[in-house]
C-alpha cells in the first residue's frame, strides 16, 4: 500500500509540474500579446489622426471660395446675366376660353 500511494504522489507531483510550466507559458503568452495589442492600438490612433488632417484638406479644398480663386485663376468669370435656352409661350396662348 506503501509503494501506491508513493506511485499517486508521483503522479500528482508531475501533475502539479505539468500545470505551473503551462501556466507559465499562457502568462508569457498573454504579456506579448498585450505589447502587440498596444503597439497596433498606437498604430491605429495615428491613422485615425492621419484621416482626419486628410478630411480637414479635402473640407479647405473644396470650399467655395477655394473653388472660386481656382475658378477666377482658369479664366472664368461671374455672370450676373442668366441665359436661358428654353422658350416660353405666352401666358395668353395658354389659356382656353370656356363658355
Amino acid at each position: 500500500m506503501g509503494e501506491k500511494k508513493s506511485k499517486i504522489n508521483y503522479l500528482i507531483l508531475i501533475f502539479i509540474v505539468i500545470l505551473v510550466v503551462l501556466q507559465v507559458f499562457i502568462v508569457n503568452k498573454h504579456s506579448t500579446m498585450g505589447d502587440q495589442l498596444t503597439l497596433v492600438n498606437n498604430k491605429i490612433m495615428k491613422i485615425e489622426g492621419e484621416n482626419n488632417q486628410i478630411s480637414e484638406q479635402i473640407a479647405s479644398l473644396s470650399a467655395m471660395t477655394t473653388i472660386t480663386e481656382k475658378a477666377k485663376q482658369i479664366g472664368l468669370v461671374s455672370s450676373s446675366q442668366v441665359i436661358s435656352l428654353a422658350r416660353s409661350l405666352p401666358l395668353a396662348a395658354n389659356l382656353k376660353l370656356s363658355l
